[in-house]
């Protein structure tokens, strides 16, 4: 039996978020308190609220409620600005390239698949980064820090005391992108992973009257149909070649997992094996459920799981 795999998308703001919700259909899910939860049986929305460690702590909270399987993907969806004034305000971009501004960290999500979209790198920070207007391209700057106590390094960024890859480019910035991702590869591979940012601003510093005229959700709904059509095509593309567990073995991983306490990362490693198990030998419900009665199900400890599951990984294969 083969399963629909399953869209998550994060976004940061509500305004970002509601053209999907009403694209997909969702509906509130009201057993989230802490933060807004919109779903519908194969499509899942969450809002994280603007800022680096408001995306993390959201995000794992989330994923490990509800952890993914190998073929379910994640879309993080919002707006960001651009230094590049040639692009028009909407423009889609698919971003090949995170970095984090207070580390120079960088993080690079696999982009493997055909898509419709400009493809750039984003840098993502605490703080709101505006361009400077010394000459005719721009350069980058986060709004807060002081040029006395920080260093701009070639590609026009205030470092903070941080190295910053040696970039002259660096066209987008954003506030979320790279924590995303740092939350989301506990969870998920590079290539499940797609960051997509609708440019709604130049980076220039502006009145609020000006900030608040800025139709977000407009933005973002101009290009809803066709990111939709995107990752949905995707989707069916996962569907058909990772969703290989029948639901019988999908329900003995899930319930293995909790008799040996396993962390979602394990139960991933776990997962991964049992794949393997079951392309070489074409079954594994019949030899794990030999391995699994030599064991003290359920076990004490997360610790004494982690034993059993070397234990599992070595006998195997």
């Amino acid at each position: 039996m083969a399963f629909t795999a399953m869209l998550i998308i994060s976004a940061a703001l509500y305004s970002e978020a509601k053209p999907f919700i009403e694209f997909y259909n969702l509906k509130k899910d009201l057993s989230y308190p802490s933060f807004q939860v919109f779903r519908k049986e194969d499509t899942a929305l969450y809002i994280t609220g603007t800022g680096p460690m408001e995306a993390a702590i959201i995000t794992a909270a989330f994923l490990t409620r509800e952890a993914p399987a190998a073929a379910d993907l994640f879309l993080n969806i919002g707006i960001c600005g651009s230094r590049r004034r040639d692009l028009p305000l909407g423009t889609p971009v698919l971003c090949n390239k995170l970095i984090e501004a207070e580390t120079g960290r960088t993080y690079y999500p696999d982009v493997l698949y055909t898509h419709p979209f400009r493809e750039g790198s984003i840098i993502t920070s605490c703080r709101r980064q505006t361009a400077l207007t010394d000459s005719a391209e721009g350069s980058l700057m986060e709004e807060g820090f002081s040029n006395e106590t920080n260093s701009i390094s070639e590609n026009g960024f205030i470092t903070s005391g941080a190295t910053l890859p040696t970039e002259k480019v660096l066209p987008f910035a954003d506030m979320e992108a790279a924590a995303l991702y740092q939350a989301g590869r506990y969870f998920f591979q590079p290539h499940q992973m797609f960051f997509l940012k609708i440019i709604s601003d130049y980076l220039i510093p502006a009145p609020p009257s000006l900030k608040e005229a800025i139709d977000v959700s407009r933005l973002v709904g101009d290009n809803v149909a066709v990111i939709a059509q995107w990752i949905n095509g995707l989707l069916n593309k996962f569907s058909e070649t990772t969703n290989d567990f029948t639901k019988e073995e999908t329900a003995y991983i899930r319930q293995l997992s909790e008799s040996l306490k396993l962390s979602v990362t394990m139960e991933h490693e776990l997962t991964q094996y049992l794949r393997y198990c079951k392309l070489v030998k074409g079954d594994f419900l019949s030899f794990t459920s030999l391995l699994a009665k030599e064991m003290p199900l359920p076990v004490k400890s997360k610790l004494e799981g982690k034993k059993y599951l070397d234990y599992f990984k070595k006998n195997l294969l």
